[in-house]
């Protein structure tokens, strides 16, 4: 963590608190770089992560790894600790500068599975939602929710975080003027019955993320800059070229408790010539104070 310099009034003085940052990002690395085979993109993602110098990350699809690949990689970028969900199939996983205490791997009655892990006094839950089915992703949703319920303390930090192929109402305007991006998913092969479908009511389903913020968890993104929701996760660059602006959507979060929400210094959906190019994703980057 990084420390800093905070000011208060008290009394009428202005005053300096010392304090720390903590830096936290997740990112989907595109089918673990290509299943293991995008040996360089692997190599310029090591070296672009050792350069943000974040002090968690959360991953999603990292397919062909296990828990000592993982570790290798995180090692490389400065991470001594690492844990994953699984090494088959599109597995979660995260590493830190920190000890990691893994909580829970929860893998049947998921599309993906989460992981959830402790990190000095923070909850991480990470996720990577069902990509196909509106109604499957609700039903996980509600687990995850009723999970953290029974298995934290309401007052304690606890963030949520990955790829919720979900879509946030705040965003509704940013979404609206893409019309290509509904259109496409009205007429895609997501299936033909309504609980296998992307959409609700054939429109964007904002559902899911407002079932988090029902249960107290605020979409840190937006508190830490409301700009936000005119930017897209996915698709990047590298996946869609210049049609990327015509289909963005914002389907990766970080959703933070009270104890947090309330202290987001910065956040970024960061999108610069390394990141354009190295998943089909942008990763999301938040800074909290603690």
């Amino acid at each position: 963590m990084k420390k800093f310099i905070s000011l208060c009034i008290i009394g009428g003085i202005l005053l300096p608190l010392a304090g720390e940052e903590l830096t936290v990002m997740t990112y989907n690395i595109w089918n673990g770089f290509d299943w293991g085979k995008e040996t360089e993109r692997k190599e310029l993602f090591i070296d672009y992560i050792a350069e943000q110098d974040v002090d968690v990350l959360a991953l999603q699809e990292l397919n062909k790894f296990n828990s000592r690949k993982l570790s290798d990689m995180a090692q490389a970028y400065g991470h001594e600790y690492s844990a994953i969900l699984k090494s088959s199939g599109y597995p979660v996983g995260i590493t830190s500068k920190y000890p990691i205490t893994v909580k829970k791997r929860k893998k049947f009655g998921f599309w993906h599975g989460f992981l959830h892990v402790k990190i000095q006094d923070v909850d991480y839950i990470v996720v990577h939602l069902s990509p196909a089915e509106s109604a499957y992703r609700m039903k996980e949703t509600e687990y995850i929710i009723e999970y953290l319920e029974k298995k934290t303390d309401p007052d304690s930090p606890v963030i949520i975080l990955g790829d919720f192929n979900s879509h946030a109402e705040t965003d509704e305007a940013g979404l609206v003027s893409r019309p290509q991006l509904l259109e496409n998913y009205q007429n895609g092969d997501i299936g033909k019955k309504e609980e296998k479908h992307n959409l609700y009511n054939n429109y964007f389903d904002f559902r899911i993320i407002n079932r988090f913020i029902e249960a107290g968890y605020q979409d840190a993104s937006v508190i830490g800059n409301p700009d936000i929701a005119n930017q897209w996760t996915f698709p990047t660059f590298a996946l869609k070229g210049e049609e990327e602006s015509l289909l963005g959507e914002r389907i990766d979060y970080q959703m933070a408790s009270a104890p947090l929400a309330n202290a987001i210094l910065r956040a970024e959906v960061i999108r610069d010539e390394y990141t354009m190019q190295l998943s089909d994703h942008y990763p999301v980057k938040i800074t909290y104070q603690r």
